[in-house]
């Protein structure tokens, strides 16, 4: 990365070590860190003293998320009184972010060999857009219970495993060409800035994003809406601290903090990368806190 201690702005040599050389030729082997923010860039730029502290923020947050996964599904395995559509697709959620953030830990800096890198990128495009299928499952079941008011029918959670673990099926063709065509950056088994690759990921993230941002304002009006009826002496103030409550709880679960990523554009934008970072990171962590430890069911 660029030094910063450096008056004239060199490179540092940290974490790099000398390889073979020869008359014409000098290679130099260095470790790549890491962060959430390889995900959703979209334009390449210099490595800087940051990525060092997000590569720390993301695996302490990817740390947390893991264990907040495995005991979110060890929490509603051992207590099947809670099972119904909403725990069944909390379930499937947070196993796809398990598995997407397990593989992000061990393959996305891993480039040798090619082959090994092209299945870790296929994989994790696999898990991380199943991630966003089942966000979108979220959103389409808090719209039925919420705005719709539809009755629970027996057949839905079999429409909700074929959008949430099958609709990749019907993303993943136009993504092919894509990963036979140069589909990892040079540096990380993911998706190629160069090639356009990342927009077989961005693409259908941003249409879930832009969907779930919709439910979240419907949900948040009509919620505001109730409590008014309820009572019309409620003060502002209780007003505010529900739908505060709301928004905060159903950001996990609708994806909607992945934003973050998408506009930390440059180096004057890290903020969001920050951001993106620890939030993104502790997706499951987040979700085991407000659907476990603060659930009164539970």
């Amino acid at each position: 990365f660029i030094s910063d201690g450096s008056p004239h702005g060199s490179w540092s040599i940290e974490g790099c070590r000398l390889g073979p050389r020869n008359a014409t030729q000098i290679t130099c082997y260095c470790y790549h860190l890491t962060n959430f923010a390889i995900l959703t860039r979209l334009k390449a730029k210099d490595p800087t003293v940051h990525d060092d502290y997000l590569t720390y923020i993301t695996f302490i947050g990817l740390g947390l998320s893991i264990a907040g996964c495995v005991l979110t599904i060890l929490t509603h395995l051992f207590l099947p009184s809670l099972r119904s559509e909403r725990v069944f697709i909390h379930i499937n959620l947070v196993t796809a972010i398990l598995f997407a953030q397990i593989l992000f830990i061990v393959g996305a800096t891993h480039r040798e060999p090619q082959s090994l890198c092209l299945s870790v990128a296929v994989l994790l495009y696999f898990f991380y857009m199943s991630v966003f299928t089942w966000m979108l499952v979220e959103g389409i079941h808090i719209y039925c219970l919420v705005i719709r008011v539809f009755n629970s029918g027996r057949g839905r959670k079999k429409i909700y495993t074929v959008i949430g673990w099958g609709e990749f099926l019907s993303i993943f063709p136009s993504g092919m060409p894509a990963f036979r065509n140069s589909s990892t950056t040079s540096s990380r088994c993911w998706l190629s800035l160069e090639s356009g690759a990342i927009w077989a990921f961005v693409a259908p993230a941003l249409v879930v994003i832009a969907f779930n941002l919709v439910i979240l304002f419907m949900v948040l009006r009509v919620t505001a809406v109730m409590l008014k009826d309820e009572s019309q002496t409620s003060s502002n103030v209780c007003l505010s601290r529900a739908l505060v409550k709301a928004f905060v709880t159903l950001l996990p679960i609708l994806g909607l903090t992945w934003l973050f990523g998408f506009l930390a554009f440059n180096n004057k934008t890290v903020m969001f990368e920050y951001l993106f970072a620890i939030f993104n990171s502790m997706q499951g962590f987040l979700i085991f806190v407000f659907y476990c430890l603060l659930s009164s069911e539970v």
